[in-house]
């Protein structure tokens, strides 16, 4: 595996001086950051960018004969010529020079999360003019998601911190792991999804027992899986499951709160004591209301029309409860409040239906508005969720953006319908199998 050394050169006089980086030592005075930079990492090639300016004087700081870098360092660096970066066009124009000094990488995926990186790179980041070591950095974040890298440090020289003759070299490596974390929030605020939480507690847990063994972490690896089983279940509509996975999740944030503060502090920060579903989970028709008008705001598709019709059932299921001719296990008894469904919705459409399953009196009660109201529901969320559930494979299949709108009408009608005067009492806040 290569390894690249990136770095800029600034127009200005630089003093000699001595820089100190763990667990390098201290070095010789150099002019330059890159010399005992290449003396420590020894890489194989130095990108050195230069803005026109550098690049042309013959007495720049890369140019200047005998004493610039272009003579220090030989045939390893390569100069990359860039803008100034004043304008935004001149800076994604430097960060598309950088980018493409890395090929993508070949017959493999991207953003495949374990794939063996082609090229080790340190950035440095001390000299030259005040926008280009950030604009540096910028480009440092692309290419460690788009292309066949792995950013090994991030460098810093503290000349202005200087003390004794000696300045420190800042590994700011761990600025990336910050942006991963954001990326965390962002995924978690934007679709309820906690799994990249529960990946980079995993990257941070392991990371800490390799360089403490007993003394490092020991309530972070259950954290993770925690995580991880709520997301699955908020992810896959799992509503039976998720009172669980979510109070799992909850209790294992508690009991890890203080070692989430010293190996993973941006998650401390990002939830704050918050709870991981706003208003907690009770696996009940308006609990599932809740949860319903989150899929639907977010644009989750899917599981909000897909559970919006099990909410159907879920809601006969219970408001049958003096029908004689209901069965008793969950599996029959969802079953038969699904073809009592479909029976009053036949009946509404001017239909015959079978009704061998229930009895007379039973159908008379089916009979009431409510339950009418209830098929009309029904039969408005049939077409988008079989849509939905079929992939498209239909005649006439609906446009994606047409099924984020049916997706906010399911969880709006089953509220309104859950506000009717009429309904049983207490049903919405019943517990359900």
């Amino acid at each position: 595996m290569s390894l690249t050394l990136i770095t800029t050169v600034g127009t200005g006089t630089n003093t000699p001086i001595r820089y100190s980086l763990a667990p390098h030592g201290v070095s010789e005075q150099a002019e330059f950051i890159s010399i005992p930079l290449c003396q420590w990492f020894k890489p194989d090639q130095i990108l050195m960018l230069l803005t026109p300016e550098v690049a042309s004087k013959p007495d720049s700081n890369w140019n200047r004969p005998g004493t610039g870098l272009k003579d220090l360092l030989g045939n390893k660096a390569k100069p990359v010529l860039i803008p100034n970066g004043f304008s935004e066009a001149s800076i994604w124009e430097i960060v598309k020079i950088i980018a493409d000094q890395f090929p993508p990488p070949e017959k493999s995926n991207i953003f495949e999360p374990n794939q063996q990186h082609k090229h080790n790179v340190v950035l440095d980041i001390t000299h030259g003019f005040r926008t280009l070591p950030q604009i540096a950095l910028v480009a440092s974040v692309l290419l460690k998601e788009c292309r066949d890298i792995n950013m090994q440090h991030i460098l810093y020289g503290a000349f202005e911190a200087r003390q004794g003759g000696i300045a420190e070299i800042i590994d700011m490596t761990s600025i990336l792991d910050v942006l991963d974390w954001i990326y965390g929030v962002q995924v978690f605020k934007d679709a309820g999804d906690a799994s990249v939480f529960s990946r980079l507690i995993n990257r941070n847990n392991s990371n800490a027992n390799k360089e403490q063994g007993a003394a490092g972490p020991r309530s972070l690896q259950g954290l993770a899986k925690s995580l991880q089983s709520f997301a699955d279940d908020m992810s896959m509509a799992r509503v039976r499951a998720l009172g669980n996975s979510h109070a799992a999740a909850q209790n294992q944030l508690e009991r890890a709160r203080n070692e989430v503060v010293t190996y993973c502090p941006a998650l401390s920060v990002a939830l704050d004591g918050s709870d991981l579903l706003e208003g907690g989970y009770a696996n009940t028709l308006n609990g599932q209301l809740n949860l319903l008008d989150l899929y639907a705001n977010r644009g989750q598709v899917l599981p909000c029309l897909t559970l919006a019709r099990e909410w159907i059932v879920s809601w006969a299921d219970r408001a049958s409860n003096e029908c004689t001719g209901k069965p008793n296990s969950i599996d029959q008894r969802r079953g038969w409040a699904e073809e009592m469904i479909n029976i009053i919705d036949q009946k509404i459409r001017g239909n015959t239906a079978n009704h061998k399953n229930t009895t007379s009196e039973d159908l008379a009660r089916l009979s009431a508005p409510i339950w009418k109201a209830m098929a009309t529901v029904w039969s408005k969320l049939s077409d988008p969720r079989n849509d939905v559930n079929h992939c498209g494979y239909r005649l006439q299949p609906l446009e994606s953006i047409g099924l984020k709108g049916k997706a906010k009408d399911a969880a709006r009608l089953l509220r309104e319908f859950m506000e009717r005067s009429d309904q049983p009492a207490g049903i919405g806040d019943c517990p359900l199998d």
